[in-house]
């Protein structure tokens, strides 16, 4: 699980503030862990838990370096401070890990924004500069970054340059010869 467990929460009786008890998630911030192409597992294991809040239609809103615990060892990720209660109600924005326009963007945007600049940071990359190490993720970066209507919408362009494209899938061209006619019955292929 990517969410420490939550085991209470509700108001407080004596300062009717909110609250929330969770477990603790231990281990090392992610702007504490050494930069590098090793770290590309935990590069994944952050999209898989970010892209999974978004498809329960819950944003994190503020994700930054020190809102993620690793577990070095077990290579996986905890996202902390979700929910984050604002005393005005407002969102809670932070202006490194989100795009420049930031009033302008939804939360999963901002949330998709902090993913690759956080891992551009943990793969040793520069943020929005062109590298020749791993030049694919960098040269992505800058579509999103320079993509005015459909930047930062989702996480895809971004998974495909991690993708090492050893897919197992096979893929052949089906081509329907010109001038046949005539009744076809629905076909339906199954995988084995």
């Amino acid at each position: 699980p990517y969410l420490p467990s939550i085991f209470e929460f509700g108001l407080a009786a004596k300062s009717s503030e909110l609250f929330i008890v969770s477990g603790y998630a231990d281990g090392p911030k992610w702007s504490e862990v050494k930069s590098g192409e090793q770290n590309l597992p935990l590069v994944e294991k952050l999209i898989h838990a970010v892209e999974h809040l978004h498809t329960l239609h819950i944003a994190h809103g503020d994700l930054h370096p020190d809102n993620v615990i690793v577990d070095i060892e077990n290579q996986t990720v905890s996202l902390i401070d979700i929910p984050d209660f604002s005393l005005d109600g407002q969102d809670v924005k932070n202006h490194t890990y989100s795009p420049d326009n930031i009033d302008g963007c939804t939360a999963y945007e901002r949330d998709n924004f902090a993913v690759m600049r956080m891992s551009s940071e943990l793969l040793g990359l520069v943020w929005a500069e062109s590298s020749s190490v791993m030049s694919e993720i960098s040269d992505v970066i800058q579509v999103e970054l320079n993509d005015a209507e459909y930047g930062f919408k989702s996480l895809e362009r971004f998974k495909d340059v991690l993708d090492d494209n050893d897919s197992d899938i096979e893929f052949i061209d089906v081509h329907i010869a010109e001038g046949i006619s005539g009744h076809f019955d629905n076909l339906e292929i199954f995988p084995e």
